[in-house]
């Protein structure tokens, strides 16, 4: 959800806003030749779609899960090839000055160009991974070789089988705890069981998510050697769906909402009343029912460490409508700090400073409107907006 960069694995409300629990989990084992990979989908977006793009010009093809935003969040290729993205807390992503920035979504074109994880680990080192700050990819390949990119480490599979979930593996200290007990339950039925589907649909289910802030929205079991994907809605594992991607990819590119797939459940129908809980909405209640400061410190939280407002949806234009709403009932401190927020989320974004920087010009501050306005044309020197503004500011406080 958004204002994605080079991964965003995870959408903007992940990356900037996740708790400290956080959800998705992917593991892999393999066993006498046999491969499957497994995981659970965590969030409190409720449109999740399936993605089939057929390989053409030299690409492979492959299906993408995700979300309405067609933004893939993991899927896997007509090679076999598998991947997933999970958050994690912030950690500085280093040595990376000096590698090719991607201007696009660096996890398909691994998905497009790759067809193992020797192919991801050479592609991605050419690369900046610094958005991967907050969140790591796994990738997992026919062969049973995987592969946890932490943006600046690279951990390859030792043993039979390897688990991520939303903690840095190469972080941890020896002897140290492992701070997540879906990755304890995961490793432990790894270690006992065989690699079959009714013992990986058993991680599963033990590993999900129900919880205030997320639910498992959809979970996969991939077999790359036989390219099939085992499909489940809304962590319910007793009805399941098949998809032979080969044939998927036959039929043309296009995107299946799976929910449709599946018959609707109570756990889910409640949850679809829950999903006019953005962000947006959130902070506007905030605001009006506990004050600008309340509000301005739960945002602060979430972006400075894990909080409480993860897995909310991050749209600009509603964050926007909100801010607009205060203007016109004239409550001009509220719409600044609407804005502000605007702003803290989508720097890049010149329409953010344009509109922070009307809340400035309506309440009087002449010197902070001006300030943001031009912020606004410098990041869109076409904007008339921000230029006439300008003019039209200079010329009072020249007075």
């Amino acid at each position: 959800m958004k204002r994605l960069g080079v991964f965003a694995a995870v959408s903007l409300v992940l990356a900037v806003l996740a708790p400290s629990a956080f959800g998705c989990i992917m593991f892999t084992k393999t066993e006498r030749g046999t491969v499957l990979v497994g995981n659970n989908e965590d969030s409190k977006y409720t449109e999740t779609v399936a993605r089939f793009v057929p390989g053409k010009d030299g690409k492979y093809g492959a299906v993408y899960f995700g979300y309405s935003s067609l933004y893939p969040q993991g899927g896997m290729n007509e090679k076999g090839l598998v991947f997933d993205g999970l958050a994690c807390d912030y950690k500085e992503v280093k040595d990376q000055e000096g590698k090719k920035k991607f201007d696009g979504i660096l996890t398909q074109k691994a998905m497009e160009e790759c067809s193992n994880v020797d192919e991801v680990i050479t592609l991605l080192e050419q690369y900046d991974l610094s958005e991967l700050s907050r969140a790591q990819l796994m990738f997992v390949d026919r062969r049973g070789e995987s592969v946890i990119v932490e943006g600046d480490t690279m951990l390859r599979k030792r043993g039979n089988f390897q688990v991520a979930t939303n903690f840095y593996l190469s972080s941890l200290k020896q002897g140290e705890p492992i701070p997540c007990m879906r990755y304890k339950i995961a490793s432990d039925l790894l270690r006992k069981n065989d690699v079959t589907v009714d013992a990986f649909r058993e991680i599963l289910a033990q590993t999900h998510q129900e919880a205030k802030w997320a639910d498992t929205q959809y979970s996969n079991i991939y077999d790359p050697e036989r390219l099939l994907v085992y499909l489940y809605h809304f962590h319910n594992y007793e009805n399941e769906v098949v998809m032979d991607l080969k044939k998927e990819l036959r039929k043309g590119e296009r995107v299946v909402k799976i929910a449709d797939l599946f018959p609707v459940t109570a756990a889910y129908a409640n949850a679809l009343q829950e999903k006019e809980r953005t962000f947006a909405k959130l902070m506007e209640q905030v605001i009006r029912t506990k004050g600008i400061e309340t509000a301005q410190a739960f945002f602060q939280a979430g972006m400075e460490s894990p909080g409480d407002i993860a897995q909310y949806d991050v749209d600009k234009r509603e964050i926007n409508q909100v801010g607009y709403a205060f203007l016109k009932e004239k409550k001009y401190p509220e719409a600044i700090a609407m804005f502000t927020m605007f702003t803290r989320l989508f720097p890049g974004h010149a329409n953010a400073w344009d509109s922070l920087g009307e809340a400035y010009f309506l309440s009087g501050n002449l010197e902070k409107a001006l300030e943001n306005y031009k912020i606004a044309l410098k990041l869109d020197p076409s904007s008339k907006n921000a230029a006439e503004y300008i003019e039209k500011i200079e010329a009072a406080l020249a007075r």
